[in-house]
Parts: C-alpha cells; structure tokens; sequence
C-alpha cells in the first residue's frame, strides 16, 4: 500500500485537491492523509537533520519530517 503524507499548513487544501485529482487517473491503489506539521520547518534546519541528510536542501528535510508523521499509524492501524 502507498500512502502521500500532506502537511496541514499553507496551501494544504489545494495540495489535497491536486493530489486527489491525480490519484483518480492512476491504475494503482494509492491514498492520501493530512498530517500536523508543526515542527517541520524547525527539524528540517536543526543540526540533528542536517547531520542525518547533509547532501538534502532543507526543503527535502522538512519533507521528510512530514513523512515521518505516518510512521505510528503504520505501525499501529
């Protein structure tokens, strides 16, 4: 099973709406949620992410983050 993380900050309805969109066309199951991001733009310049993906702007970082939030639900569904 695939699953998109969406952070529920700026733009995060539009984001929705696309995403929703483009998962009708696709021939293959893929879901989405929303997740609170409060604190991935402070992780995503932290000492502690740049140490673990020095090679990763920091928007990928705080991508990251944001797909970390998804981790207890797919341990514990």
């Amino acid at each position: 099973m695939d699953i998109i993380s969406i952070g529920n900050g700026t733009a995060s309805r539009e984001t929705e709406l696309f995403i929703s969109d483009l998962l009708k066309e696709m021939d293959r199951e893929v879901y989405y949620t929303i997740v609170n991001e409060a604190g991935a733009s402070v992780y995503s310049a932290s000492k502690l992410a740049t140490e673990e993906y020095p090679d990763l702007d920091v928007s990928v970082r705080g991508a990251i983050s944001i797909g970390r939030r998804l981790r207890p639900w797919m341990l514990f569904p």
